[in-house]
């Protein structure tokens, strides 16, 4: 290929990967460029290697515009604000990829309502109800609401016209492709990628497996793991003294407060939540323990954790409204459906060695580091490339 790889991305703990994974099928051919905000010079998780450069001023921007030809394909790892004027500065023949992170449309309230988000318990304690004085400020400041409005259009018209200037679109599975092509209203060429091969998430090597019987609920304290609709559905069950494991080191300060309030009170001495920190190598020993794992998110979350417990051999509930879980249910996964067949039978019976195994040869057939290497070449070479080998 004649062309470069331009990678636009921010400091996000995806690149290092990504950057792999793209020298290993073109090598020498990509370069990262981060957009930072500042004249810091140092980088909290992106590795400064000699194909990365940090972009910091309107200056290195225009620099950066003026060094792109027809021949190079420019690449968005997520579609940030700090990208919207530099997609729309781009001369149309050259072709764009966007790397969707799932923020851009699951957070914009113009192409996505979050309360879908949200099961039944989760919405109703935590909705919103504005008080009469914030009603009464609003009515009172309409002409200012008025001209933020406008400014708030005038920004969306802007990261609409990037979308519609973006070539490709960039999904880990066309279940996840199709459903933001329909809530942007527009069909790209689909791009798939996967930031994490599986063994960046598991050693692959070893034959690692579910050393007890505990239950891993969630991965974060937000709002879309709907915890305590999963605490309800399950609190009655007989769960045979099993430790309730349940990861809030990140998330809403609120929401990880009340959710640690009530998962005292529905498991007692049995709820183990985890409000730090760990390592991957450390997580996936905690999660080992781990031989059923409910995940009630109603979007693609989780991933990598739902991945690894796959891969040791835990049994995983997810939501039937995710584009994930009909990913793995294409696949032949032995996966189940949060709403239709977690109960107390299933909750107490585990996977057997059979189905463990035949999950294993199923996610290193479609996510070992070879295949998707082998992917990521042929997607550039018949999507993008035809004309520059």
């Amino acid at each position: 290929m004649k062309g470069r790889l331009i990678h636009i991305s921010e400091d996000e703990k995806f690149i290092n990967s990504a950057n792999s994974q793209f020298e290993a099928a073109f090598e020498n051919k990509n370069f990262f460029h981060i957009f930072k905000n500042n004249d810091d010079s140092e980088l909290k998780y992106v590795l400064l290697e000699e194909n990365v450069k940090i972009i910091n001023s309107l200056e290195g921007v225009n620099k950066l515009l003026s060094t792109i030809n027809k021949e190079d394909v420019v690449i968005f790892h997520s579609l940030s604000p700090r990208f919207i004027s530099f997609i729309n500065s781009l001369p149309k023949e050259i072709k764009t990829v966007w790397l969707c992170f799932g923020f851009e449309i699951y957070n914009d309230k113009n192409f996505f309502s979050v309360d879908i988000l949200y099961d039944k318990i989760t919405k109703k304690t935590f909705t919103y109800k504005e008080p009469i004085w914030i009603k009464i400020k609003i009515f009172l400041n309409k002409f200012y609401k008025i001209f933020l409005e406008h400014k708030e259009d005038n920004s969306q018209k802007l990261k609409a016209k990037a979308i519609e200037r973006i070539d490709y679109l960039a999904c880990s599975f066309e279940e996840e492709f199709n459903l933001v092509s329909k809530l942007i209203g527009q069909k790209k060429f689909f791009f798939p990628f996967w930031y994490y091969p599986l063994e960046r998430i598991v050693d692959v090597n070893t034959n690692a497996k579910i050393i007890r019987n505990d239950i891993l609920i969630g991965n974060s304290g937000t709002k879309t793991n709907n915890h305590l609709d999963i605490f309800k559905k399950i609190e009655h069950y007989n769960l045979n003294d099993r430790n309730v494991i349940v990861p809030l080191s990140y998330g809403d300060k609120m929401y990880i407060d009340h959710i640690m309030v009530k998962g005292r009170e529905t498991f007692k001495d049995f709820f183990l939540p985890l409000d730090t920190f760990y390592n991957i190598e450390d997580y996936n020993n905690i999660i080992m323990s781990c031989g059923v794992a409910i995940f009630n998110n109603r979007r693609q979350q989780a991933v990598g954790n739902i991945l690894a417990l796959l891969w040791f051999g835990s049994k995983v509930f997810l939501s039937c409204k995710s584009t994930f879980y009909a990913f793995l249910k294409s696949l032949s996964i032995h996966v189940y459906s949060f709403e239709n067949d977690l109960n107390e039978n299933s909750i107490n019976v585990l996977l057997n060695d059979k189905e463990i195994v035949q999950n294993r040869v199923v996610l290193k057939r479609v996510l070992s580091s070879e295949m998707l290497n082998q992917q990521l070449k042929q997607t550039i070479d018949s999507l993008l490339l035809d004309n520059y080998k």
